[in-house]
């Protein structure tokens, strides 16, 4: 390519490559609270939507990305318990699954994606997701 050609292109999936899909995370937690402790199992889902709203509002304020793991190791340090291993078990089984059927690219992502492609650029995909990678 030229001097001064543009290389590559880097996106954003969530709402740029992607439909922003609000979807509501409480059955995905209510699964890992029963996983860990059933006799507890409302507080601790009160505790992990709260956790998790507060990691998404970082996310909007402060731009700070976070992981799964560290909405469970603030939710651990909420409840004085460790619930990171047995939520983390329950919770990357359920996880995606929770967002899955709601995840819909823009029907001119791929085109433009495979036109970017052709030309050489090279493609590059950031996001501020805690999924995993």
């Amino acid at each position: 390519m030229a001097s001064g050609t543009i290389a590559a292109v880097v996106f954003d999936w969530g709402g740029t490559l992607s439909v922003w899909a609000d979807v509501d995370m409480e059955d995905m937690w209510r699964l890992a609270a029963r996983h860990l402790a059933p006799d507890r199992e409302d507080e601790l889902v009160a505790a992990l939507v709260r956790v998790e709203a507060r990691s998404w509002e970082r996310v909007r304020t402060d731009q700070r990305s976070t992981r799964l793991a560290d909405v469970l190791v603030e939710a651990s340090d909420e409840l004085g318990v460790d619930v990171v291993s047995a939520v983390l078990e329950e919770a990357v089984a359920h996880h995606l699954d929770s967002w899955t059927p709601h995840v819909r690219h823009h029907v001119d992502a791929e085109p433009v994606l495979r036109q970017l492609r052709a030309t050489g650029r090279r493609l590059g995909l950031l996001s501020n997701t805690h999924w995993p990678a």
